[in-house]
């Protein structure tokens, strides 16, 4: 049997384990309704905190954080927040140390300039539902400073023409000196890209169609804009709901505003999560431990009834720069090699970063040459098997997941099940690894995923269902 692939410096063990605890993973798949609690990066949840005790206007926040969801090199996502009763934004940015919310060090060497600037969030509460919808509400009579951005290309005296997208879609689009804007709806939605150059700003406006073809903006009335510059597509979406204006920026790409924009979700606070009595206990004792200076967070939801989480006994192990809880049968000892469950987080502070430990773990490199062939896995997502392994991998937004199940067929079917789970349920926006492989002793599965600095993992031998709900159920604490 070929042993489940792990990354040596991680705290976790590959381990075989009892299966009293392991009952179908497809019953458990048709039965729990999706439960869980939005993982937003850290920083975001720093800066919404900030928010909620400031504004009275219903609060939203993206899942994706843009490009700070795994800052490049030794650069961390940093934010600055400024909230009133009835407006608040935040900033993201990229710092080149460690800094806490609203940081004076943000404003100052090195981390000024525009490279590092990555974009925002935030809205705007007006006093009616009409006079926020003519904010995003493009019009024949709409002038130039229409909206965030908008060009009314009547007023521009431009020649114009229609071009097709694709899918579908037909733009309009206006031509003059130095400048071209193609403009296009779907739904309620208006969308308009200005660059220099209308090869460019074709390219840019069939991306985005593209991409709006799987991933659904709020439904409701909205503006995106998109200026191609010189340093980047200068892009902002913004939509009404009532009478408040939600709005997301990205300085650099237009692609990163549109996915922070889908990723938008309510914001009720944090913690909401109600954590099982053992683990609270584990992440308690963690907090109040000197040395340790990670983010806490934990699953609140196992996938256990309640005779079996009091079956079980939660052991806290702690290395330099990292922290592991693991749920063991009652009676095992510590370092006994038999967990049902662990989770925890590692730092990374040189080579590998956080994020090169996920990409080496989504590009193995004996998968090079390997025989393969294209697969449907359901809801357009498109995989590949590798005969030669025996291995299923595919890929969703900044996820890689490779099933290991014991056959051809036997892998198609998990990995089937999988992605109709994941069409519910959502897994932390950010770069993440999840490895399942079938043994003897039940399904094992390992999901990584980084915030900066940090890389997060769950652990679980009962069945992929397991870990994913771990995943998706974890909280900050």
């Amino acid at each position: 049997m070929k042993p489940l692939r792990t990354f040596s410096s991680l705290f976790i063990a590959t381990v075989v384990c009892t299966t009293a605890f392991a009952p179908s993973f497809d019953a458990f798949a048709a039965s729990v309704t999706a439960k869980t609690a939005p993982v937003y990066n850290p920083v975001v949840t720093q800066a919404m905190q900030y928010v909620k005790k400031r504004s009275d206007i219903p609060l939203m926040a993206p899942l994706f954080a843009g490009n700070g969801n795994g800052a490049r090199g030794k650069a961390y996502l940093a934010a600055t927040a400024f909230a009133t009763a009835n407006q608040y934004h935040v900033s993201l940015q990229l710092s080149k140390t460690p800094v806490g919310l609203n940081s004076p060090v943000l404003d100052q060497p090195p981390n000024t300039g525009l490279a590092g600037l990555i974009g925002g969030f935030g809205a705007t509460e007006f006093n009616t539902a009409a006079k926020a919808l003519q904010q995003v509400e493009v019009t024949p009579q709409s002038v130039n400073a229409h909206g965030y951005g908008y060009l009314n290309p009547e007023a521009q005296h431009l020649a114009s023409s229609r071009v097709n997208l694709g899918l579908g879609i037909w733009s309009s689009v206006y031509t003059g000196r130095n400048i071209a804007l193609i403009d296009w709806r779907e739904g309620e939605w208006f969308f308009q890209v200005q660059d220099t150059r209308m090869i460019f700003a074709k390219g840019t406006a069939m991306q985005l169609v593209r991409y709006l073809h799987t991933h659904l903006l709020p439904e409701t009335h909205g503006l995106m804009t998109v200026i191609d510059a010189g340093d980047g597509q200068h892009t902002n979406l913004s939509y009404a709901v009532g009478n408040v204006v939600y709005n997301v920026w990205d300085y650099h790409h237009a692609l990163s505003a549109a996915r922070m924009a889908v990723s938008m979700t309510p914001y009720h606070g944090a913690p909401e999560a109600v954590f099982k009595a053992s683990i609270s206990r584990a992440l308690t004792s963690l907090q109040q431990t000197p040395t340790i200076n990670l983010p806490l967070f934990a699953p609140t939801d196992f996938l256990m009834t309640a005779s079996e989480m009091s079956a079980i006994q939660v052991q806290t192990q702690v290395q330099k720069n990292q922290y592991t809880i693991t749920l063991s049968p009652s009676g095992s000892k510590r370092g006994d090699t038999n967990p049902i469950a662990s989770f925890g987080v590692q730092r990374f502070t040189g080579n590998p970063t956080a994020l090169q430990f996920i990409k080496q773990m989504s590009a193995p490199p004996n998968f090079a040459g390997m025989t393969s062939r294209a697969v449907s896995l359901g809801n357009g997502i498109v995989g590949k098997i590798y005969s030669d392994l025996g291995i299923v991998r595919w890929h969703e937004g900044l996820w890689t997941f490779d099933v290991e199940a014991g056959s051809a067929s036997s892998d198609l079917a998990l990995a089937k099940r999988m992605v109709a789970y994941l069409h519910t349920h959502l897994l932390p926006e950010t770069h993440g690894y999840m490895g399942v492989k079938n043994t003897p002793a039940g399904h094992f599965s390992h999901l990584y995923w980084a915030f900066g600095r940090d890389v997060y993992n769950v652990y679980s031998v009962r069945h992929a269902f397991q870990a994913f709900h771990m995943a998706v159920s974890s909280a900050t604490y």
